[in-house]
C-alpha cells in the first residue's frame, strides 16, 4: 500500500488502474495464507504492466525492513491530509475498505508490547526468507492456484471438481459420476448469459424464501456460485443466495461471512455507476448505514438478540448522523422484531423478504429504544410522519422524471413505503393482542393488511403480508375460542396454496402457522389421532433440513400435543420424556404442565414452588392470557391441596382481569374453577348459578375437556351435599342417573379416561349414600374396567 501509495502521488494513476490495484489488494487480503513467493509471483506481471517501476519499489520497501528495522504500521502516514502540493488524492483515503483496514491494522499495533513487536517482526523475517508454498490446499483456498483472471479461476475450478471426482469407482458408479459432471457442465455453461444468471439467482433467492425444498440443493447450489463469482466478480447479489443457503442450513458463521462478503463487494464497487467518483476510494457510506441492520437481523434469527442489540446501536448512529429516516425507521423495525422474540409466547409469523415485525412509536418497546440508544423523539415523529410527504414527493417524481427506468423506481420505492406502513400495522395489531388491548383496532388492523395490494412487479410482496395477517387472525380466533372458524380459515390459507412463476406451492410460516392451528384444534376437541395424523404431513412438508425455521413451529406443537395425550391418558413417564422436550421449545408452557404433573405424581411442595415461581415470572411478561393461565393454575394447586381460601382469592382476581381485558372464554373458565370450589365445600346452590352463568360460553367457545369439566363440577356439587338436603331435591335419583350419562359421554367425547376414573369413584360412593346399591355397582363395575386400560389416577379439581 505504500508502494502504491508513494508512486500514485508522483504520477496519478487512471482509474482503470485504480480498479486494477485495488483489485489486487483486496485478493491479496482474502488469501491470508499466501507465501511471500506465491505473493511476489502474483502481483508481478499486474504491476508491470500499471507501472514498471511499482514492483521494484515494492521490493526496495521489504527490503528495507528485512534487518532490525520494524515496519511501523501508522494510521497519519497513509491517511494524512491533502496537501496543495501534492498533484492529486491520496491512493487510500479514511472511509474506504482499505483505510477502515488501515486504521484497524494500526489500533492493534499500538496496543502491542515490546515483546510482541518483536516476536510479529521475527515472524514476518521467517515468512519472507521462507522458500516453502502455502500449505492450504482445499476446498476453502487453493491461495497457491490464485489468479488475478476471472475466466482462468473458472476454468481451475472445474478442473478442481473434476480432479476431486476422479477417484476409482466401479464401471456402474463411473458412468454415473461422469453424467452428473456433463449435466452440471451444461448448466454451468448456461450461466455464462448474464441474463441467464440473473434469472438464476432471482429464482433461487425467492425459493429459498418461500419454498425451500423446491430450491436447488446445497453442493449445486454452491457450486454454481462459485462459477457465477468466478465469470462475474463484480456480481455482489450472489453471496446473498449464499447467505440464505448458510440460513437454510442452520450455518450461521458462514451466513455472516457472505453478508460480510455481500456489504464488502457493494462498497468496493458501489461508485463505479456514479459520474462523480474521484477514484475507487471514495465510497458511498450507505452500506455502513444498512449493513448492521441486516447483520442484526441474522443475528437474531440465529438467537443471539445481545449481538443484534449490538449492531442496532450502530446502525442508528449512523442514521443519526445522516439523518436517514428510513434506516432509522428499519432500525425500530429490528429492534421490534427482537423484542418479540422475547416477550411473544405464541405462534406468530416473521416475513423474512420485508420486514413483518414493527412496533407502534409509542409502546414500551420504543421507549426502551429512545433510552438505550437516545434516538430524538422528533426524529421519531417526523420518521414516522415522513410518510405521507413521501408519497408526494414519488409523485412529483413521476411528473419531473421521463424515463422508464425513473418512474419503476419510484412506483418500486412507493409500494415499498406502503409495506412498510402495512407491516407497522401488522406488528402494532400483534402487540395488542398479546396484551389484549384494543381490539377493535386489532380488527381493523388485520383486516387492511389482508387486502393489501403493492402493484404489479410486487405480487410475492402482497401475497406474504396478505397471509402472515391472516395467519395472525387465525391464531387470534383460536385463542378466543372460536375454533370451528380458526379451523376453516387454517385449511383454506394451507391447501388452496396456488405458486407462481418460481414455485408450486408457497411454504412460509404463514402456512405451517395455519397448520399447528388445525392441530390444535383437533386436539382441543380431544381427537388426538387426527391431530397426530395431520402433525405426520406438515412434517413432511417441512422438513427440519431444509426449512428448519417452519419447523419449530411443528416440532413445538407436537411436543405439546403428545404430553397432553401421554397426560389425559396417565402415561406418566411418557409426559415426561415429552416434557423434556417442550422445556428447550417453550419454558413457560413447560413450567406450567411439569407443575400439574409433579402434583399428580405426589410431590406437591415442589409443585406449589414451580407454579409460584411461574406467577412472578409472568408478572414481567405482557402476554395477559399467560399471566392468567399461571395464576389459574396455581389457584387449582392450592384448591386440590384444601386451600381453598387462597385459591378463591386468585381466581376472582384473575376473574376482574379477564373482565376488564374483555376476555369472555378466559372468564367463563374462572368461573367454571369457582364453581368447583363451591362444589367441593358443599355450596350446591352456589355452584350451579356460577355453572348456568357460564354455561354457554364453554359450550361455545371453550374446549370439550372444558366441557367434560363442566358437567363433572355439576356432578360433584350434588355429590359434595349433605344427605339431608339432596334429598329434599324432587326426583334426585333420575337427576343423577341423566347426570351422570352426560358426563361420562362429555368425558369420552373429550378422551379424558382419568376423569372418568374420578367421576365413577364420587358416583359409587353417592349412590352408596343413597342406597341405590345396583347403580353403586355398575359404577364400581364401570371403573375396573376402565383401571384394566388406564391405572393411573386424578384429582379431577387439579384441571
Amino acid at each position: 500500500m505504500r508502494a502504491i501509495d508513494s508512486e500514485h502521488r508522483q504520477n496519478a494513476f487512471a482509474t482503470k488502474q485504480l480498479c486494477d490495484l485495488s483489485n489486487i489488494l483486496y485478493s491479496l487480503i482474502s488469501a491470508v495464507n499466501l507465501s511471500f513467493n506465491e505473493m511476489c509471483q502474483i502481483i508481478e506481471k499486474p504491476l508491470e504492466k500499471i507501472s514498471p517501476n511499482l514492483y521494484k519499489n515494492f521490493l526496495k520497501k521489504v527490503d528495507e525492513h528485512r534487518g532490525d528495522v520494524e515496519v511501523l504500521i501508522r494510521r497519519d502516514h497513509l491517511l494524512q491530509q491533502l496537501k496543495r502540493s501534492d498533484r492529486t488524492h491520496p491512493f487510500i483515503t479514511p472511509k474506504s475498505v482499505f483505510g477502515i483496514f488501515v486504521r484497524k491494522l494500526a489500533v492493534k499495533h499500538s496496543l502491542q508490547s515490546v515483546y510482541e513487536l518483536e516476536r510479529l517482526h521475527a515472524e514476518w523475517l521467517n515468512w519472507l526468507n521462507d522458500k516453502k508454498s502455502s500449505i492450504r490446499f482445499d476446498i476453502f483456498g487453493e491461495y497457491s492456484n490464485l489468479s488475478l483472471n476471472s475466466q482462468d479461476d473458472g476454468n481451475k475450478l472445474m478442473l478442481s471438481a473434476e480432479r476431486r471426482n476422479n477417484v476409482p469407482f466401479g464401471s456402474l458408479e463411473k458412468s454415473k459420476v461422469a453424467k452428473n459432471i456433463n449435466t452440471m457442465k451444461a448448466q454451468f455453461e448456461q450461466l455464462l448469459s448474464s441474463s441467464r444468471a440473473h434469472n438464476f439467482i432471482s429464482r433461487q433467492l425467492r425459493l429459498l424464501q418461500v419454498s425451500p425444498d423446491e430450491a436447488m440443493p446445497s453442493e449445486q447450489l454452491l457450486m454454481a456460485c462459485e462459477f457465477i463469482k468466478a465469470n462475474y466478480p463484480h456480481l455482489a447479489v450472489v453471496h446473498l443466495l449464499e447467505m440464505l443457503d448458510g440460513i437454510r442450513h442452520r450455518n450461521g458463521f458462514a451466513s455472516e461471512h457472505s453478508l460480510r462478503e455481500y456489504f464488502d463487494l457493494i462498497t468496493m464497487h458501489i461508485n463505479e455507476c456514479q459520474s462523480n467518483a474521484i477514484n475507487i476510494t471514495s465510497v458511498d457510506i450507505r452500506p455502513l448505514r444498512y449493513a448492521p441492520i441486516l447483520h442484526a437481523r441474522l443475528a437474531r434469527i440465529f438467537s443471539d438478540r445481545e449481538h443484534a442489540r449490538n449492531l442496532l446501536i450502530e446502525a442508528v448512529q449512523q442514521a443519526q448522523a445522516n439523518r436517514d429516516l428510513l434506516c432509522l425507521r428499519l432500525a425500530v423495525v429490528e429492534q421490534a422484531a427482537i423484542d418479540s422474540l422475547v416477550n411473544s409466547h405464541q405462534c406468530l409469523p416473521v416475513n423474512h423478504q420485508s420486514n413483518m415485525q414493527i412496533k407502534s412509536t409509542f409502546d414500551g418497546s420504543t421507549d426502551r429504544l429512545t433510552s438505550i440508544y437516545k434516538v430524538s423523539l422528533v426524529m421519531l415523529m417526523s420518521m414516522w410522519a415522513s410518510e405521507n410527504s413521501a408519497e408526494d414527493n414519488l409523485d412529483s417524481i413521476d411528473d419531473e422524471g421521463d424515463g422508464d427506468d425513473r418512474r419503476s423506481s419510484s412506483s418500486e420505492t412507493r409500494a415499498f413505503v406502503r409495506q412498510l406502513r402495512d407491516c407497522s400495522t401488522l406488528l402494532n395489531c400483534i402487540e395488542l393482542a398479546i396484551t389484549a388491548e384494543n381490539h377493535q383496532t386489532v380488527r381493523s388492523g388485520l383486516q387492511s393488511c389482508t387486502v393489501v395490494d403493492y402493484g404489479v412487479g410486487n405480487e410475492c410482496s402482497t401475497r406474504l403480508v396478505n397471509e402472515a395477517a391472516r395467519a395472525v387472525a387465525i391464531t387470534l380466533k383460536l385463542q378466543n375460542g372460536f375454533v370451528s372458524n380458526a379451523m376453516c380459515d387454517a385449511n383454506i390459507l394451507l391447501y388452496l396454496n396456488t405458486g407462481d412463476n418460481y414455485c408450486k406451492r408457497y411454504d412460509t410460516e404463514a402456512q405451517v402457522i395455519a397448520a399447528v392451528n388445525i392441530v390444535y384444534g383437533h386436539a382441543m376437541n380431544g381427537h388426538y389421532s387426527n391431530a397426530l395424523s395431520i402433525l405426520e404431513n406438515i412434517k413432511r412438508r417441512f422438513t427440519l433440513k431444509n426449512n428448519w425455521i417452519c419447523a419449530m413451529h411443528w416440532k413445538r406443537c407436537e411436543c405439546l400435543v403428545e404430553f397432553d395425550k401421554a397426560f389425559m391418558f396417565g402415561e406418566w413417564n411418557n409426559a415426561q420424556k415429552w416434557l423434556l422436550h417442550i422445556r428447550t421449545l417453550a419454558p413457560d408452557e413447560a413450567n406450567l404442565r411439569k407443575s400439574v404433573l409433579q402434583f399428580c405424581e405426589g410431590y406437591i411442595p415442589e409443585a406449589i414452588d414451580l407454579a409460584v415461581e411461574q406467577v412472578e415470572l409472568c408478572n414481567k411478561s405482557k402476554d395477559v392470557r399467560l399471566k392468567l393461565r399461571s395464576e389459574m393454575v396455581l389457584a387449582m394447586i392450592y384448591a386440590a391441596s384444601s386451600r381453598l381460601f387462597e385459591a378463591r382469592t386468585i381466581l376472582q382476581r384473575c376473574r376482574i382481569t379477564a373482565k376488564q381485558f374483555h376476555l369472555d372464554n378466559f372468564e367463563a373458565l374462572i368461573i367454571r374453577r369457582l364453581a368447583s370450589i363451591d362444589a367441593i365445600e358443599g355450596r350446591m346452590q352456589s355452584a350451579l348459578s356460577q355453572i348456568s352463568a357460564c354455561e354457554w360460553l364453554i359450550k361455545t367457545r371453550c374446549s370439550r375437556i372444558e366441557n367434560a369439566l363442566m358437567q363433572l363440577t355439576v356432578f360433584m356439587s350434588y355429590a359434595k351435599c349433605k344427605l339431608q338436603s339432596l334429598i329434599k331435591i324432587p326426583d334426585i335419583g333420575n337427576l343423577l342417573e341423566n347426570q351422570l350419562v352426560r358426563t361420562r359421554n362429555e368425558c369420552r367425547r373429550a378422551s379424558v379416561p382419568l376423569l372418568e376414573k374420578a367421576l365413577l369413584i364420587e358416583a359409587a360412593k353417592l349412590f352408596n349414600r343413597l342406597e341405590r346399591i345396583q347403580l353403586r355397582d355398575d359404577c364400581a363395575e364401570a371403573y375396573h374396567e376402565i383401571d384394566l386400560k388406564c391405572s393411573s389416577s386424578l384429582n379431577w379439581i387439579i384441571l
